[in-house]
């Protein structure tokens, strides 16, 4: 009876041993796939940051380009603007001089 039940014992533990086998072999497998999905997935983001970069800099050149433009417009607008206001208070003091003159 004894060499019975440890017989059966032998089995149960025999058998036990082969599904840990490949619950380990199941699990290992995916693992490996889980590291090749993560260096995949980390390649893909590491190309679009980098096109993401590349993207901002071209961004940046450009939006700095308008800015250089912008502070020439307004440069030359703020001269024209000067330019007129001396032509206006040139000719209001020619007027009011040639007033002064017509009242003496």
């Amino acid at each position: 009876m004894f060499n019975g039940i440890s017989a059966l014992v032998n089995r149960i533990l025999k058998n036990l041993v082969i599904m840990i086998d490949k619950i380990t072999s199941l699990i290992n497998g995916l693992l490996e796939k889980l590291v090749i999905l993560v260096h995949r997935t980390t390649a893909l983001v590491n190309r679009q940051l980098e096109k993401l970069v590349i993207l901002v800099t071209k961004t940046s050149v450009l939006v700095n380009g308008q800015s250089e433009k912008l502070v020439t417009l307004i440069n030359g607008t703020s001269t024209l603007v000067n330019e007129q206001l001396e032509k206006l208070v040139n000719l209001v003091m020619k007027q009011m001089f040639d007033l002064g003159k017509r009242g003496h």
